[in-house]
């Protein structure tokens, strides 16, 4: 999540390091992002019942990409509260 004044102010100041991270820093097998025992019964049944939503190439895409395909929460303070209670607090409510 980044916060700037302004949603093109988060962006002027963030977008370099969101790609950076995003192109460079993700460098790891596979499956070391769920190696086994990780998960209880409850999360592989979800994980199993979900199938993988971002099925690309982080390398490939440029910071609005990020945002608007909800990698990271960027923008104003409202644009980020809005984001979060899309996002997080609409999310959590059907998971419990």
């Amino acid at each position: 999540m980044v916060v700037g004044e302004t949603d093109a102010d988060a962006e002027k100041k963030y977008a370099r390091h969101v790609e950076y991270f995003y192109h460079k820093c993700l460098h790891v097998p596979a499956v070391w992002f769920a190696p086994p025992g990780n998960q209880d019964y409850r999360s592989l049944v979800a994980t199993a019942n979900n199938p993988v939503r971002r099925a690309e190439d982080p390398k490939t895409l440029k910071y609005r990409d990020f945002v608007e395909k909800g990698y990271v929460i960027a923008g104003s303070p409202a644009t980020v509260r809005d984001r979060l209670k899309a996002e997080v607090w609409t999310a959590s409510a059907w998971a419990t």
